[in-house]
């Protein structure tokens, strides 16, 4: 009976330490890997937060460019940044770009200029360049 009762100790003891084995191999493992997807994550943030600036940035310069000189080149750089930052705002500002492109295209420079105007302060609490 002795030898049943030393038998499952031995086996619990290797158990238990082919358990602990495995378990520090893994955990370092498993936290590299955490932290590579964390920092990968982060990256797509961070660029994606650079991204969205400049998006921005180029929008408020293509737009007032185009409403302070209306010429081919300043409305195909406008046509590329207004279509850019949609992807980048919430539905009002959306809005805001929208009504603001409908006044450029008609050519209604005074109304767009008071607009944009409106729209700049609207884009410049929304930055994400913006210090909070």
């Amino acid at each position: 009976m002795s030898k049943g009762r030393d038998f499952m100790n031995i086996d619990i003891s290797l158990v238990i330490a082919l358990s602990a084995t495995v378990i520090a191999t893994l955990t370092p493992m498993a936290t590299t890997y955490m932290n590579n997807r964390h920092e990968r994550k982060m990256y797509e943030l961070r660029f994606y937060k650079q991204h969205q600036a400049e998006a921005i940035e180029n929008y408020i310069r293509d737009t007032g460019s185009v409403i302070s000189s209306p010429k081919e080149d300043n409305l195909t750089s406008y046509g590329k940044s207004v279509g850019e930052i949609l992807l980048y705002v919430p539905q009002p500002l959306c809005d805001e770009i929208s009504a603001l492109h409908k006044l450029i295209t008609s050519y209604d420079w005074s109304n767009a200029q008071d607009r944009y105007l409106k729209l700049c302060q609207g884009l410049a609490e929304y930055h994400p360049r913006r210090s909070k």
